[in-house]
């Protein structure tokens, strides 16, 4: 008998330290970041740093995007409570195109007639020097 409640109470402690180490990747609906499109309303101020994001999303009572903390390999959104968040990538997810607004990078490759150096195919999105 007192080895069947020992088998019981460790198989339970084992099965609730499992769960509780899967809870860190559980996904959530309330923690994505706003999909494409979700964005600032047009005529809008165009880079967002973090206190005016923060005010906004206070305001809003929706996430904003911290536009001055984007880079090619993160971005970083405030929350209405205050907090931040930021996803971060291992490779590049964005890149700035000519007017200097991030744009997601473009990895198809387009046939080019007249490229230089007998070339035959260039990026659909060259990088421009900054």
């Amino acid at each position: 008998m007192r080895s069947r409640t020992r088998l019981i109470c460790t198989s339970g402690l084992l099965l609730a330290a499992l769960i509780a180490a899967t809870l860190p990747w559980w996904p959530s609906t309330g923690d994505r970041p706003p999909a494409h499109g979700e964005g600032a309303a047009p005529g809008s101020v165009q880079f967002r740093d973090e206190a005016a994001a923060l005010a906004e999303a206070r305001r809003s009572k929706q996430d904003v995007l911290i536009d001055t903390d984007t880079t090619a390999t993160s971005q970083t959104w405030a929350l209405p409570d205050g907090q931040r968040r930021t996803r971060t990538h291992a490779v590049p997810q964005r890149a700035k195109d000519s007017q200097g607004r991030w744009a997601p990078v473009d990895l198809k490759l387009t046939s080019a007639k007249d490229a230089p150096g007998g070339l035959t195919v260039r990026p659909g999105n060259p990088a421009t020097p900054v």
